[in-house]
């Protein structure tokens, strides 16, 4: 009798050894996020908005993310909440920019906002290509694209050409 508990003793170890390995231990790749989105508010409403150039400051930040700033992203001049959504795919990243606010009617103006987010983390060394869809993207209305290679240091200012 002490033989078949001994046995089965060890037996219930073992066990308890394999289901446990690697219990509580997050192996998984993290996916790439969004996160600390912000906005100005309507930058002006008194000069024309079509003549606020749209581009894009990037900057690594801490913990390998991309700090994107929309300068002049033109939303309705009633729009006052924000918000945007990140897709990938391999190395394309799709960022949607959109407006939360509940219009009911419609301004017929447009008003620049800067609009802040980190995305990430990234892979140092990686090209990323990059594609950004907002309320009213200007100048394409697909979308602006452009191409990164990540470090840790990198910083850029992409202005969109207008075709």
């Amino acid at each position: 009798m002490k033989k078949v508990v001994c046995l089965l003793s060890i037996a219930l170890f073992l066990m308890a050894i394999i289901c446990c390995d690697g219990a509580g231990v997050d192996n998984s790749v993290p996916s790439i996020g969004m996160k600390n989105f912000s906005n100005t508010g309507c930058k002006s409403t008194t000069r024309a908005a079509w003549s606020d150039d749209s581009y894009f400051e990037l900057k690594a930040t801490e913990g390998n993310m991309l700090y994107v700033k929309h300068v002049n992203a033109l939303f309705n001049c009633a729009s006052n909440r924000f918000d945007a959504k990140v897709e990938i795919d391999g190395n394309s990243i799709t960022i949607k920019e959109y407006d939360l606010t509940d219009l009911d009617i419609m301004t017929s103006c447009l008003c620049p906002f800067d609009l802040g987010y980190e995305i990430g983390p990234l892979k140092n060394g990686e090209s990323y290509s990059i594609k950004v869809v907002s309320g009213v993207a200007l100048p394409v209305t697909n979308g602006v694209v452009f191409s990164i290679v990540y470090s840790p240091s990198f910083s850029e200012v992409i202005v969109p050409s207008r075709d």
